[in-house]
């Protein structure tokens, strides 16, 4: 199975990434008759035993389906997304179809808690793991995940931001050279040269300046079109971290959800005094 290449854009929110995490965390509470670590693979003794160990693997996969909502597509998504973990940790390469006889297995021998009388002894048959502990990691992932897949939305918008200004000034460029800027001008199109696109940034400012004394720091000022872009660019900033930030309190991540807001004040102080910078 090929794997998704380094550079391509992946979303986990809706990959099925938070089910498996959650249920792999959940799991390893259980104790199996398994020795791990026999894969080449870096990490294999970490995961050689849900990827190899029916019972383990039917374990995760009974996790899964309960915190899916027994939802069959997103069952789907998970176990393919546990079938390129077993692949890039431990090198088993089956079809991800494996794991869905594996799971079809696992209801038929499924081992109910309430018969197992002790809990720290090896099992020898998937069971549920501890639901509750699942359920407090789930939330945490999908919070995680979607954090991450909202980073490359808003990536995504400020490239889009830059390349919409890009493409006008290419625009902008073309009439010049070609002559069309002239051929449409009017009173609106000068209006905002006059205003916009050719002043310096301040009312009678210049765009440079000689090199000098106090010189030295108004020759960097840009003009009023650049100043426009850059005010732009800050806003959209601000807009988007101004969006909902998504913490779950008092999980693995976060002790508290004071911490997590605290790490959302400091990314936003360091991107404002970024934007400042640009301008």
């Amino acid at each position: 199975m090929a794997h998704t290449a380094a550079w391509k854009t992946v979303f986990n929110s809706k990959k099925g990434a938070a089910e498996f995490w959650s249920c792999n965390s959940a799991q390893t509470t259980l104790v199996y008759d398994f020795v791990p670590g026999f894969s080449p693979q870096k990490y294999s003794e970490f995961h050689d035993t849900m990827c190899y160990y029916p019972p383990s693997t039917g374990s995760l996969l009974l996790c899964i389906h309960n915190l899916t909502g027994h939802d069959v597509n997103q069952m789907e998504k998970a176990m393919k997304t546990f079938n390129e973990d077993c692949e890039e940790y431990t090198g088993l390469r089956v079809p991800w179809t494996y794991f869905r006889d594996q799971y079809l297995n696992a209801t038929k021998y499924e081992l109910q808690r309430s018969e197992i009388k002790n809990i720290s002894l090896p099992i020898y048959a998937p069971t549920l793991p501890n639901m509750k502990a699942a359920k407090k990691q789930y939330r945490n992932y999908v919070a995680y995940y979607k954090n991450i897949d909202n980073a490359t939305y808003y990536g995504a918008g400020l490239l889009s931001y830059f390349g919409l200004v890009m493409l006008l000034a290419t625009i902008s460029n073309i009439a010049k050279r070609t002559g069309l800027a002239q051929r449409f001008s009017n009173y609106f199109i000068n209006l905002f040269r006059s205003y916009v696109t050719l002043p310096a940034m301040l009312p009678n400012g210049r765009h440079a300046r000689a090199w000098g004394g106090w010189k030295l720091f108004t020759a960097q000022m840009p003009d009023r079109w650049d100043t426009i872009v850059c005010f732009g660019f800050t806003i959209l900033h601000i807009v988007f971290w101004c969006l909902p930030y998504d913490a779950v309190e008092t999980t693995s991540c976060y002790s508290s959800l004071g911490s997590s807001t605290q790490t959302s004040f400091n990314s936003i102080n360091v991107l404002l005094v970024s934007c400042l910078l640009t301008l």
